[in-house]
């Protein structure tokens, strides 16, 4: 589709149509103007908000971490860089399972140190 046939379809001038997919490369595209769009082009708008891992790793991820908070380990035995026995890596599993089955997950807690599974840290 071309500039014109586009702003024709969207009741905007020529323009425009420059203005609105210079907004959408740099990211100052409003959400109301894609939704004009994708309505007169009889299409839905969606936006979209996906997480990296599956929902699954993500609540294991942080029970884990709540477990390590609780007995004030450090995070950095998740990725082995602080070794434990094997009692306590059963301990830290069952505690990881048994706060995925109860409440307050997601409470906001102050970690002993950035989680390993945390974006930028890389190790996740």
């Amino acid at each position: 589709m071309t500039a014109v046939e586009c702003a024709l379809r969207l009741g905007v001038s020529g323009p425009r149509v420059g203005q609105i997919e210079r907004a959408e490369v740099d990211g100052s595209l409003r959400i109301s103007t894609m939704m004009r769009a994708a309505a007169a082009l009889e299409c839905r708008f969606l936006c979209v908000v996906l997480p990296n891992d599956s929902l699954e790793d993500v609540v294991l991820r942080r029970a884990y971490e709540l477990a390590l908070e609780e007995r004030s380990l450090p995070a950095s035995i998740a990725t082995g860089g602080t070794p434990v026995g094997p009692r306590t890596e059963e301990d830290l599993e069952i505690r990881t399972l048994e706060l995925v089955d109860s409440r307050g997950l997601w409470r906001e807690r102050n970690l002993p140190d950035p989680s390993p599974w945390y974006p930028g840290t890389g190790n996740g």
